[in-house]
Formats: C-alpha cells, structure tokens, sequence
C-alpha cells in the first residue's frame, strides 16, 4: 500500500502532524495536543514521585 502525504509524523500518536498544528521540541514534531498532555503526564509523573520521596 503507498505511503501518502509523506509529513512528518507526531512523537506521540504517529499521525501526520500539519504546519498549522505543530510544535517542534528536541527535533522532533508534535501535534500541540499531545505535546501538551505527554508534558502533562510527566509533570504529574514527577510530582507524585517527589512526594513518595520525601
């Protein structure tokens, strides 16, 4: 099956990731969505693991 559109593809869902909707971050693109809810995740990732901590 060929590969149409050919653009750059999300970091997090692996779909095309469109010029208006993209955040680019360490070379790799996003859509501003998923960057946002990934950076989320690890932010409350964090948080809960420095409270188990201290």
């Amino acid at each position: 099956m060929p590969n149409w559109g050919g653009g750059k593809k999300c970091g997090v869902c692996q779909k095309t990731v469109y010029f208006a909707e993209e955040v680019q971050c360490e070379g790799n693109s996003f859509h501003k969505s998923c960057f946002l809810r990934d950076l989320l995740q690890v932010m409350l990732w964090e948080e809960i693991w420095t409270k188990r901590l201290w």
